[in-house]
């Protein structure tokens, strides 16, 4: 199963392979940065955050009147003043190891800071998740996790934005392949004039 989630990036007082030079977006190994006496450019991590309920424990991000930071939930009391604001989402990966969450894996970064010196920021990605299998009287299975790598790292890929041609053009070849005995017509696009 695969949810889709937001990509954000946030200025770090950190140490981060992620660095931006007000420019430019860069990945330097530590030893680039000593060599090269990288002193101009201020440290970045992302965050790939969810919808997902906030519990005690978890790390989250804001976003209040454009102040921007992450935070963790310390209390009973702390998460109930954190729900009441619908715009904190819980993160479920970063880059800062550190916070001892799922990472973000290295391709993805690239793949960021490629379409982010392209001025096309990735805002939006898909993750994927697993269903575990119940053991026992284990409710556990029906409750998705998300799917890591033995390394750490989220399964994520860009999400992608159809057209609705696009959109008519999927439905058609899925009722084609599943036989559903239409392929396209009036009663198609009039469903993609409702529902898109």
């Amino acid at each position: 199963m695969r949810t889709t989630n937001k990509v954000v990036m946030l200025p770090s007082k950190e140490a981060s392979h992620l660095y931006y030079n007000g420019n430019k977006l860069d990945f330097f190994s530590l030893s680039e940065l000593t060599k090269n006496n990288k002193t101009n450019i201020q440290p970045q991590h992302l965050y790939i955050t969810s919808n997902e309920e906030i519990k005690v424990g978890d790390w989250f991000y804001f976003n209040i009147d454009g102040i921007e930071d992450i935070l963790q939930v310390e209390s009973q009391f702390h998460l109930e003043r954190v729900k009441n604001h619908k715009e904190n989402k819980k993160i479920i990966a970063i880059t800062d190891k550190s916070l001892g969450l799922p990472q973000i894996p290295e391709s993805f970064i690239q793949a960021y800071i490629k379409s982010y010196n392209e001025r096309k920021p990735i805002t939006e990605v898909l993750v994927e998740y697993e269903t575990p299998k119940a053991k026992g009287g284990s409710f556990a299975h029906l409750f998705p996790q998300l799917k890591l790598r033995p390394d750490n790292t989220i399964i994520i890929s860009q999400a992608k934005t159809y057209s609705r041609e696009e959109v008519r053009l999927l439905i058609c070849k899925y009722a084609l392949e599943n036989s559903l005995g239409w392929t396209g017509d009036q009663t198609t696009d009039k469903w993609i004039e409702q529902n898109l």
